[in-house]
């Protein structure tokens, strides 16, 4: 996804209630349309035939690669990209353009929004000269959070990424836009929450993940404050990867989709024979925010979010083919399955792989699910009857 067509999706993203951009399916790494959750592969599936790599790559179950989006969330964000005039942002953004951006070498974009307490959040982002001794190069980059109110500005720690230059690409910003790039993408897509009813309003930052450049785009959002020295992530942004929020039960506070197995910008992905996906729904949980503005991870909604995820007990999660193996891990953490067992259970999968796929997944996820085993949940399904969720509460999109 190009720089430019990233600044559209955005744009789109506040028109259309904020649903995730799908990417073009002509390209054989692209998702295929995204999927009605009844068409989800079902994690309590009996295991299958044996399954070759490549067509665990180019068969349906690309169907089930979504990327989770977010309604109802009206997106704030005046957007200035390289040689572009920064005249149609607010006063206090166009200040923090040009006392930190404008001018600065390789200067790439600028996003900026005025937060309901005042407060202007920017991203500057800034890629590094481009050498000319290769065919592949990469372009460096890296995108900084500012926050300025009255005179004084808050930094954030800079944020690395880089981008695959094909080609014969001289000038940077051309490199970055037409190519693929891996790690964090600059935030262009800001929501402000008063989250603990103090002022300053707390900002989620929209932007888009990849595990490698020829990866899949991924929806990642950080919740920062503002209110201490410098701005920080919030306790949620720490512990887990927000990947969706959504007013679920019509509190006026969003419920949170959190992948609690990696959080933004670390190396857990799982390879599915073409393409790496770091966050799915499969594997997620939602958190849902409580008066005093904190997320605990036990709700009587997370319960029913998990519910519908996993409603039937798993045993062995990698008795089905392996590109499987992450959902029904999920569900049998989130049923109780003992982590000894799974350690167990995960060794003789790999020991003997029943087909190509389980070979590699083996291969090339054996840590991510290893992390995903280990990793503690804040509660444990039951037979019980549980709550259902209300209507639309994080339904997938269908076409």
């Amino acid at each position: 996804m190009t720089h430019a067509t990233r600044l559209l999706a955005l744009g789109l993203l506040a028109v259309w209630g904020c649903q995730a951009p799908r990417r073009d399916t002509a390209s054989p790494r692209a998702p295929a349309s995204a999927a009605s959750a009844a068409a989800l592969p079902s994690a309590a599936e009996a295991p299958g035939a044996p399954v070759k790599a490549s067509e665990a790559y180019y068969g349906p179950e690309m169907d089930w690669i979504t990327q989770l989006g977010s309604t109802g969330v009206a997106l704030l964000g005046e957007s200035v990209a390289r040689g572009e005039s920064a005249a149609a942002l607010p006063r206090a953004c166009r200040a923090l353009y040009e006392s930190r951006a404008k001018g600065s070498k390789g200067f790439l974009s600028f996003s900026c929004a005025i937060a309901p307490s005042g407060e202007a959040w920017a991203s500057v982002a800034v890629i590094e000269p481009v050498a000319n001794d290769a065919a592949i190069r990469w372009v460096e980059g890296h995108w900084q959070v500012l926050v300025a109110k009255g005179g004084h500005v808050k930094a954030l720690p800079r944020q690395a990424f880089r981008c695959a230059a094909h080609g014969t690409c001289q000038d940077p910003n051309d490199c970055y836009q037409n190519t693929h790039c891996e790690g964090l993408h600059p935030p262009s897509g800001f929501w402000f929450v008063d989250v603990d009813g103090k002022a300053p309003h707390e900002a989620f930052l929209f932007s888009y993940e990849e595990p490698n450049s020829s990866g899949v785009d991924e929806r990642s959002i950080q919740l920062y404050s503002a209110s201490g020295p410098a701005p920080e992530l919030l306790p949620v942004s720490q512990r887990a990867s927000i990947v969706g929020l959504e007013d679920c039960n019509g509190d006026a506070r969003p419920e949170l989709v959190i992948n609690p197995y990696r959080v933004a910008a670390d190396a857990f992905s799982l390879n599915f024979g073409g393409y790496n996906r770091m966050s799915a729904p499969e594997w997620t949980l939602l958190v849902e925010q409580q008066p005093n503005g904190e997320y605990p991870g036990e709700s009587e909604l997370s319960r029913a979010y998990a519910r519908r995820l996993c409603p039937e007990k798993v045993t062995s999660p990698f008795d089905a083919d392996a590109l499987r193996w992450p959902s029904r891990l999920h569900c049998a953490k989130l049923w109780g399955a003992p982590e000894a067992r799974l350690v167990t259970e995960l060794a003789r999968a790999c020991e003997r792989p029943r087909d190509e796929a389980a070979e590699q997944a083996c291969r090339y996820n054996r840590s991510a699910l290893e992390r995903m085993l280990k990793t503690t949940l804040p509660f444990q399904l039951s037979a019980s009857a549980a709550k259902a969720l209300p209507p639309g509460c994080f339904d997938q999109p269908s076409d």
